[in-house]
């Protein structure tokens, strides 16, 4: 999108109104964007059957799993190869 813009709101109508996206920069460089509900929201579906399927392959294969907690807990301490 040509030009600065320097309100949040008029950046957040351009994105109501016509579904644009808008890239948020630091010394011309993107480091985030404001982007439609839908977008955002079709992203995190997608995301949640990523992993739900890849839980499941996991799960099929009887692999082995550890609980979240335990798993964060070995990540902290160090402990992996337990």
């Amino acid at each position: 999108m040509p030009g600065r813009h320097n309100h949040l709101a008029d950046l957040l109508d351009l994105v109501d109104r016509e579904g644009r996206r808008v890239y948020v920069t630091k010394r011309g460089r993107r480091v985030a964007a404001i982007v439609p509900v839908d977008v955002a929201e079709r992203s995190e579906e997608e995301e949640d059957a990523y992993w739900a399927a890849r839980a499941a392959r996991v799960l099929e294969a009887g692999e082995p799993t550890v609980a979240w907690d335990e798993a964060v807990r070995m990540l902290e301490t160090g402990a992996v190869d337990e």
